[in-house]
């Protein structure tokens, strides 16, 4: 294959790239992944060797293959998805190193899909491994750092790690000694890890600071989470005299979450990123 037959593939794959890109945006993706696996097919052939016996794919191709996988994402096509960004990462590997910031993104899909999923096993290596390049990469109290470990930190919980899960808490706890950090998302979980330890002295302590920091922000979503949890400390511990109380003020929490929207609980954390 020749210079010229190459500049035209690579021509033609970006042509049909940018078509993909265009229908998706107009949300019909069974049209942007017909599109996208001509332009994949078309690069492929432009950057294999003239005996046909190796291919040698570059960062173009990989987006290809991010930019697919989540096409069928959005067709609910989980699978291909999964097929697509698990293929994007051999080769970004292959082209940077395991550890490489690019790499990042892509995970990120791997990590929605299967906590969309609640596969907390298939989830924690990678989020372990996403944490673990955001960490050599930027600040401890950058957005991204904190909310994968906050995720890190559920999906430990949710396997019954709490060692773990406290170990993460801890680090990422460190960073959010300002009122910018969304400490009070690390209270409540700490209060669960707390209860599921049968550690009621510590989880009404935490549990009434992650109320007051939910109630400066007035994150009613979240208070109602935090009145019921104290309720049910309260019951365990037989003082049935608060309970009603505070059952009560969990149900105006959740009817005043009804009537407004949850801010993004990360958001602060924009003003250090």
């Amino acid at each position: 294959m020749n210079n010229d037959e190459i500049l035209n593939l690579k021509a033609e794959s970006q042509t049909s790239y940018l078509l993909a890109l265009k229908l998706k945006q107009s949300h019909k993706y069974k049209d942007s992944i017909e599109h996208l696996n001509v332009s994949i097919e078309k690069r492929k052939q432009a950057l294999s060797t003239n005996n046909d016996q190796e291919t040698i794919y570059d960062e173009q191709f990989t987006q290809l293959l991010i930019d697919l996988g989540d096409a069928y994402l959005h067709a609910n096509n989980n699978d291909k998805a999964l097929e697509n960004f698990n293929l994007a990462i051999i080769i970004l590997e292959k082209l940077f190193y395991p550890g490489h910031t690019k790499i990042a993104p892509v995970l990120n899909y791997l990590v929605d899909i299967h906590l969309a999923d609640n596969d907390y096993e298939k989830a924690c290596p990678q989020l372990v491994r996403l944490l673990e390049i955001y960490e050599k990469t930027m600040s401890g109290e950058h957005r991204l750092v904190l909310e994968n470990a906050f995720k890190l930190a559920k999906v430990y919980f949710h396997l019954n790690k709490l060692d773990d899960c406290k170990k993460v808490m801890t680090k990422a706890m460190k960073q959010l000694d300002t009122p910018l950090g969304p400490i009070e998302e690390f209270q409540l979980l700490s209060a669960q890890v707390a209860i599921a330890e049968n550690n009621l002295a510590e989880a009404t302590k935490i549990i009434l600071l992650a109320i007051n920091n939910f109630e400066q922000r007035n994150i009613y979503s979240k208070l109602a989470i935090c009145y019921d949890l104290y309720a049910q400390i309260l019951i365990q511990q037989d003082k049935n005299a608060d309970v009603q109380n505070i059952q009560e003020k969990a149900m105006h929490c959740h009817n005043l979450a009804k009537k407004v929207i949850t801010p993004d609980p990360f958001s602060a954390t924009l003003l250090r990123a």
